[in-house]
């Protein structure tokens, strides 16, 4: 933490010393942030290191940088670092350690001095100042949002840019340029950077929009702990006809109109790359693809809604299949699981008692064993030495047909009858 603390410190002395344009001066404060950018760009050039870049809150600076990214070889014959370097002399940068700069945006600390500066969660603006034309103008972080103010952050991004003509530029720093950043964060990019395997697919002319206003993952661990969570950014839901994705969307609500994303689903339009996609009338199938644990969950949406293609449908909620203990006996029993997930059981069998008087008794049990349902097994262990099931009798180990104690024929399976008689 001592180490952080000087750097921090040495970052803030070399901000002043550089003598900023007045509009860029900020106070001290004993809270920072730090919004590293890889380049700076006005009207698509990268800034000169005379030019300044500046955070702020509302209208007041909370601290600025001047984006020098030079430095100077210790034999003036090399201008640049690699061949300094390769010539075994010493580089040294003027300001921007390697090259990449650094804006602090420092945190309101409760003084008089900082009464205005950025509180937690809280995301600063950016400026830009051209010194060559002695302008500012209003700089944006072009891979997407930065993240929130908070004490000691250090924050990565890729590219800032601004535009002379109050044009906003596209994700590559282009004034009023029209590329903008995939689900994967790639500028111009078609998802494929990121999409998950099984959710491949290609694009048809018929096709139909199924709008989720929530979409969830549950996981059982407890009855009194089971939680719905939403998907995360990095989550996707894919829409399939039988085994083939017809669609995909990847859960960045951040990107949705309104927060409500809209998954696609492309129908059958007649050509080779549509071949087996749905056709009017039939209704898709859903899955979740989990990032975090790299999982496809089988999905299941609030109300089904029949394809037909140029629809849009709207539907409140889709989720996970629920995975769950589903043995009502056992303690973590989930009345709400859709599958069966025993891992999640206290144990993984159970007992139950049987009050039994002398001779035959008529039992039936609430759940078979998953792997081995016949009587042997299920009996295992217990006084019970007769076994009828559907007019046929067992000993432990062995089925008689007909009630023919001589004539053996095999272990009798529980599933033969819907109920048994056994005796003791």
């Amino acid at each position: 933490m001592l180490r952080i603390n000087i750097f921090l410190l040495s970052l803030l002395a070399i901000t002043f010393a550089q003598d900023p344009p007045p509009e860029f001066e900020f106070n001290t404060s004993q809270f920072q942030a730090f919004y590293f950018f890889d380049d700076a760009l006005l009207d698509g050039e990268t800034l000169e290191s005379n030019d300044w870049v500046a955070a702020f809150r509302g209208d007041v600076c909370v601290g600025s940088r001047r984006w020098d990214t030079t430095g100077s070889c210790s034999n003036a014959a090399f201008t640049d670092k690699a061949t300094c370097v390769e010539a075994e002399a010493v580089w040294t940068w003027h300001l921007c350690g390697g090259g990449v700069c650094d804006v602090p945006a420092l945190g309101d600390d409760g003084s008089v001095a900082t009464e205005d500066y950025l509180l937690i969660g809280e995301i600063p603006t950016f400026k830009i100042y051209d010194n060559s034309s002695g302008q500012f103008f209003d700089a944006y972080p072009l891979a997407g949002e930065v993240e929130g103010y908070e004490h000691n952050l250090f924050s990565l991004n890729t590219l800032i840019g601004g535009c002379s003509d109050d044009a906003i530029p596209d994700c590559s720093g282009e004034c009023g340029g029209s590329l903008e950043n995939d689900a994967c964060g790639v500028c111009g990019g078609d998802d494929s950077a990121c999409i998950p395997d099984d959710f491949f697919y290609n694009q048809s002319s018929d096709q139909a929009f199924y709008y989720f206003n929530e979409a969830f993952a549950i996981y059982n661990v407890h009855p009194d702990s089971a939680a719905a969570l939403p998907l995360d950014d990095e989550d996707w839901i894919g829409a399939f006809n039988g085994d083939i994705c017809i669609g995909a969307k990847s859960w960045d609500t951040s990107g949705c109109g309104g927060g409500i994303c809209a998954v696609p689903v492309m129908g059958d339009d007649g050509e080779e790359y549509s071949t087996g996609y749905i056709t009017e009338g039939n209704y898709p199938t859903f899955k979740i693809y989990d990032a975090s644990k790299d999982e496809y969950y089988e999905a299941i949406p609030s109300s089904n809604e029949e394809w037909s293609p140029n629809t849009f449908h709207l539907i409140d909620r889709i989720d996970a299949e629920i995975r769950g203990c589903m043995v009502p006996e056992d303690i973590n029993y989930n009345s709400e699981a859709t599958f069966p997930d025993y891992s999640f059981c206290d144990v993984q069998g159970f007992s139950q008692n049987l009050d039994l008087h002398s001779h035959n008794n008529l039992v039936s049990f609430h759940t078979l064993p998953e792997n081995d349902a016949t009587v042997s097994s299920i009996f295992a262990g217990t006084l019970v030495d007769r076994v009828i099931t559907d007019g046929s009798s067992a000993f432990d180990t062995g089925c008689y047909q007909d009630g023919d104690s001589n004539d053996p024929n095999g272990d009798c399976n529980y599933t033969d009858g819907s109920g048994v008689w056994v005796g003791h």
